[in-house]
């Protein structure tokens, strides 16, 4: 049986993964991974988190070939109130993005 065991810690998460049965083989395993909270780019590093987490429960997101896809991505609060540089650069992907979308489409 594996068992994933998440504990908090001062700067962060530890994520424990087990597994008494390793391959079918009857062997022990154990994992141990550190998300440290409070240095680097954090977003990056809950992301990866829960990417990973999902992975170890045997979670099926999809890919990127399938109509149905669970993404984890980071964007703005939907109470956020962005400066006009953060606008325009949101605008403009926006756009590429829908110019990407209408290229797609069969005339």
């Amino acid at each position: 049986m594996q068992r994933i065991l998440l504990e908090i810690a001062d700067n962060g998460i530890i994520k424990t993964v087990t597994d008494d049965n390793i391959n079918a083989a009857g062997e022990k395993f154990e994992s141990k991974v550190v998300y440290d909270l409070e240095n680097g780019d954090v977003v990056l590093t809950k992301m990866n988190m829960l990417y990973e987490l999902s992975e170890d429960m045997g979670m099926e997101l999809g890919n990127s070939k399938q109509s149905d896809q669970i993404k984890i991505i980071s964007d703005w609060g939907e109470h956020f109130v962005p400066a006009d540089d953060e606008l325009k650069n949101k605008i403009k992907d926006l756009e590429e993005e829908l110019k990407s979308l209408k290229g797609m489409l069969k005339q």
